[in-house]
């Protein structure tokens, strides 16, 4: 199992803290409190078609990007992952677990996923 700032992989998905097996049940591990932004702003990243992309963050958020597809944490009450799609369509992942087949599009760079956006308690 790989971990990058909290998220993990093995069996082919991508899971974030929280997630049924994971090692911190609560809060990401690799994360620490001065990383959360003070104040709002915009994070700019180069998206899986290498162009230019930037996203408003506001104050208590941080970003960065896996594979090249940004990663949006929040802090929250409660763990919540969802991945919103270039078609606009959003998926649910209960209990911080991306499945298979949507792992497999950010890992292969098709640039159908357009953001992850995590939810973590706010215990950092």
């Amino acid at each position: 199992m790989q971990a990058c700032a909290g998220a993990r992989t093995g069996d082919g998905a991508i899971s974030s803290p929280g997630a049924a097996g994971s090692r911190s049940p609560d809060v990401p591990t690799l994360l620490r409190a001065s990383e959360w932004l003070r104040a709002p702003e915009t994070f700019e990243y180069l998206d899986a078609r290498n162009e230019t992309r930037r996203i408003d963050l506001p104050a208590g958020s941080l970003a960065f990007t896996f594979v090249q597809v940004p990663v949006v944490y929040q802090r929250s009450d409660a763990l919540r992952v969802q991945v919103r799609l270039v078609d606009g369509t959003v998926q649910e992942c209960p209990g911080g677990l991306i499945p298979a087949d949507l792992s497999a599009g950010i890992f292969g760079r098709t640039g159908a996923v357009e953001r992850i956006e995590v939810r973590t308690p706010a215990a950092l």
